[in-house]
């Protein structure tokens, strides 16, 4: 069952990172965190790789450098948040992290340079 959840949540990123690289900027979360492009400066892959388990939201957040802005997901067993970078272009990234008792437990981020999946 975990192992379907898991494709599931894959699948959803890997379709909003598609969507994102055929999309104009126009509508969405545009200007949730002030920019067409889904947020911050940041790196979406320097920010997976400093995402650890048991991190609680507000740690990724810190290291992602602004909120969740590609929305959210609730379930019995855990919370995913999603966030998305370079919307409207060709250098789209997308991340997932996934939460169970409030930590970390899966992360993964998707774009140009690959897809990369880590569960704890």
């Amino acid at each position: 069952m975990q192992m379907r959840r898991f494709r599931v949540s894959l699948g959803v990123l890997l379709l909003t990172a598609g969507l994102a690289a055929c999309g104009g900027g126009g509508g969405g979360l545009d200007d949730v965190t002030g920019g067409g492009d889904g947020g911050g400066s940041g790196d979406l892959y320097a920010a997976y790789d400093r995402i650890g388990p048991g991190m609680s939201l507000a740690q990724v957040e810190s290291i992602v450098g602004y909120g969740h802005n590609n929305g959210e997901a609730h379930y019995a067993d855990r919370d995913d948040y999603n966030w998305i970078e370079g919307k409207g272009t060709s250098n789209v990234s997308a991340m997932t992290v996934s939460f169970t008792g409030g930590g970390v437990n899966l992360k993964i981020v998707a774009g140009a340079k690959g897809t990369f999946t880590q569960a704890y």
